[in-house]
């Protein structure tokens, strides 16, 4: 968002963002196991109703921005970001500020629904309600054919890396058509009534993506990618 922005104000011409994720160490593990943010069992599965918390992975992604109109993967069409200001970890409840930084990119760019959403769908039993009750919040009857999935379930949790790998799987899904499933997810929650991708990746027509990334502290960012023809 933040290159979005440079990018916007002429501050840069092209700009490389993304994250690196290497947070698999004792201390790290620790204090996550503290918080009760860990999987007990070991096992990524968001949304899934036995779903007991995330597993740390490691990764890294970056993608180039550019200010101009030349030939590209796909086009950011719309920013947001808010804060709960609520708790130091725990999400609020409501989605609210969630579902105001979906709001917010998705009438940056003009529209009302999206083709996908990579959610940020860490695992946790607080954190994949809220998000699925912040989706409902904001694209209502629409969510019921919009097909949703994380990646988290197949990589862990990347930390700093999960949001520009979450970006990266938005952009293929709009730039091949490919959806891919949430590894794991076998028994959907009905708190997370959600249309999940599960199993094997899915084909069908993108026009556009949403990708989430929340965070603990309450920061909530949304990015939506479309195709440079839509």
């Amino acid at each position: 968002i933040e290159a979005v922005r440079a990018l916007r104000l002429g501050e840069c011409d092209v700009a490389l963002c993304g994250g690196v994720g290497a947070d698999v160490d004792p201390f790290t593990l620790a204090g996550f196991g503290l918080l009760g943010a860990l999987s007990a069992r070991g096992l990524s599965r968001p949304f899934d109703v036995h779903r007991d918390g995330f597993v740390l992975g490691e990764g890294a992604a970056m993608a180039v921005l550019c200010a101009d109109d030349g030939p590209a993967l796909a086009e950011v069409g719309g920013v947001g970001r808010t804060q709960d200001a609520f708790h130091i970890t725990a999400p609020e409840p409501s989605g609210e500020r969630a579902a105001q930084a979906m709001s917010l990119a998705l009438r940056e760019a003009g529209l009302a629904e999206v083709g996908y959403v990579q959610a940020h769908g860490t695992s946790t039993p607080l954190n994949d309600e809220v998000e699925a009750r912040a989706l409902q919040r904001v694209l209502g009857d629409a969510l019921a054919r919009t097909p949703v999935s994380s990646v988290k379930g197949a990589l862990g949790h990347t930390i700093a890396a999960s949001g520009a790998l979450g970006l990266l799987c938005a952009v293929e899904a709009v730039r091949t058509g490919t959806v891919l499933p949430t590894t794991g997810l076998q028994e959907p929650d009905p708190a997370c009534a959600l249309s999940h991708v599960r199993g094997r990746a899915v084909s069908r027509d993108v026009p556009s993506a949403l990708c989430n990334a929340f965070a603990f502290g309450g920061a909530n960012c949304s990015l939506l990618v479309r195709r440079r023809d839509s």
